[in-house]
């Protein structure tokens, strides 16, 4: 079993695709999520899905909170194959974690308050284009 802490979203900083999500959009989540485990699995859902694809479950992330300006969760990994894979990868890659959800965006890129997660992406960093600093992960 591997367990992790992973950083999602960083509030009001433009991303790599042109998104900012604001501090006050994150901080709903960690309300509505408080008290709910989410589910995440390898790699982004196959547009124009978006949620988690039950069949590529791995992992599921709880007590979800800000750390400063960044959205963080606890992740364990699932028993299950995928679950298995992203103990594999977790424990030789460094990975990044990006939300799987919907809402709508403004023309310049602000997600609007109605933003929705659905999910946890688990994604090797160096093919990962949103991941905008360092590592994502702090292993425990």
């Amino acid at each position: 079993m591997v367990k992790l802490t992973g950083r999602i979203l960083i509030a009001d900083e433009v991303n790599s695709n042109q998104r900012i999500y604001p501090k006050s959009v994150l901080e709903k989540i960690v309300e509505e999520c408080k008290d709910k485990p989410m589910l995440g699995q390898l790699g982004m859902p196959y547009w124009p899905k978006t949620s988690v694809d039950l069949d590529r479950a791995a992992f599921k992330c709880e007590n979800f909170r800000m750390d400063g300006n960044e959205l963080k969760c606890d992740i364990e990994s699932l028993d299950t194959f995928h679950g298995k894979l992203f103990e594999d990868m977790a424990q030789k890659i460094p990975l990044a974690y990006s939300s799987i959800g919907v809402a709508t965006t403004s023309t310049d890129g602000i997600v609007g308050d109605d933003f929705r997660l659905t999910g946890i992406a688990a994604i090797s960093e160096p093919d990962w284009s949103f991941s905008k600093i360092g590592k994502n992960n702090d292993n425990k």
